[in-house]
């Protein structure tokens, strides 16, 4: 199901827009791969759901990988 078209959020931090648009901008080259790194408390699960939210209003399906229990179980609480 494709949703309306994806907004940016204005409250968002100004490194977490430039992350997100940066990203939304190379999905649409040729790029296979894409990765965004931040240091921490820089609000990457943030970044995370906008960029489902995103991914969603375009039809996409998304993954999401997390490399510690602790992390996925902090992202599980954000996304549900």
């Amino acid at each position: 199901m494709i949703r309306a078209s994806y907004q940016l959020p204005t409250e968002l931090w100004p490194h977490q827009a430039t992350g997100i648009r940066g990203v939304i901008d190379a999905a649409g080259t040729d790029q296979r791969r894409l990765v965004l790194t931040a240091p921490c408390g820089a609000g990457k699960t943030r970044i995370m759901t906008e960029l489902i939210e995103w991914g969603l209003s375009r039809g996409m399906a998304s993954v999401l990988y997390t490399s510690r229990r602790l992390l996925f179980k902090q992202t599980a609480r954000v996304l549900s």
